[in-house]
């Protein structure tokens, strides 16, 4: 690999996608070669659109864990890491749906004012037993 061949992304059948995807914003600094393995979309080194999380004073040990998680995964420890936030993210977006959908529920439920709250109901058959 060159450096030529270094940042190729997708191969082109035209040199001209390259400017509308440097217009577009998605490939800023894509530029249009030609060469012996056909046209393609070079870019700068950069990574397009993506925000950078830096992580201070973390622990040792937690640091060897997740590296060690890491390698057990067949990840770097920076896609580990992502893929434990991912998760994170995506089950507080799930928490946060059930608790929406309980929310609702709880509106079209026409307890009267004096009924008995669940957890006053379940105390009291504890205490029976």
């Amino acid at each position: 690999m060159n450096a030529q061949t270094a940042g190729r992304i997708r191969p082109r059948t035209s040199p001209s996608t390259c400017s509308s995807e440097r217009a577009s914003g998605r490939v800023p600094g894509a530029r249009p070669v030609d060469d012996d393995f056909g046209p393609y979309c070079l870019q700068s080194a950069s990574i397009i659109h993506v925000a950078t999380l830096y992580v201070r004073e973390v622990p040792e040990r937690l640091y060897k864990r997740l590296r060690a998680r890491a390698r057990r995964n067949g990840r770097s420890l920076n896609a580990e890491v992502i893929e434990i936030l991912e998760g994170t993210a995506a089950r507080d977006a799930e928490a946060a749906t059930v608790t929406r959908r309980l929310a609702e529920l709880a509106k079209r439920i026409d307890l009267p004012v004096d009924a008995p709250k669940p957890e006053e109901i379940i105390r009291s058959e504890r205490d029976r037993r």
